[in-house]
C-alpha cells in the first residue's frame, strides 16, 4: 500500500474562505473637460493648449529657450507650481485683456 493511502482525509473541516476584493483610488465624476465643481483641480492639458493662455504665459515668463508656445506654456505652469492660483490669474488676465469678448477663458463660446 502506498503511504498516501494510509492518511485519511479529515472530514468536515474546511479551510477558511479566500476573499478577493478591489481597493484603490475613489472614482471621480466624469466632467467632459470642465473643471469639477467639488475639486480645485485644473485641466492643464486643455488650458495650456489654448492660444490665449499661451499668450498669457509668454507675457508672464520670457521664452529664452526658443521653444514653441505650447511647450513654453507647459514650462510656465510647471515653474509656477501648477496651482489653481495660476488659473485664476489667467482668468483675470483674460477678462482684463478683453481680446476675446465672446469666449470664456477655457475657449468656449459665451451664451449671449
Amino acid at each position: 500500500m502506498i503511504e498516501a493511502e494510509k492518511i485519511a482525509p479529515v472530514q468536515g473541516v474546511k479551510p477558511p474562505p479566500q476573499i478577493a476584493g478591489v481597493a484603490g483610488i475613489g472614482a471621480l465624476p466624469i466632467t467632459m473637460g470642465q473643471m469639477p465643481a467639488q475639486s480645485r483641480a485644473v485641466d492643464w492639458g486643455r488650458v495650456v493648449a489654448l492660444p490665449p493662455f499661451q499668450m498669457f504665459a509668454a507675457e508672464r515668463m520670457r521664452n529664452t529657450s526658443g521653444k514653441d508656445s505650447l511647450e513654453h506654456a507647459i514650462d510656465y505652469v510647471r515653474a509656477q507650481g501648477g496651482g489653481v492660483d495660476v488659473f485664476h490669474a489667467y482668468c483675470q488676465w483674460h477678462a482684463d485683456k478683453n481680446d476675446w469678448p465672446g469666449e470664456t477663458p477655457l475657449g468656449e463660446a459665451k451664451n449671449a
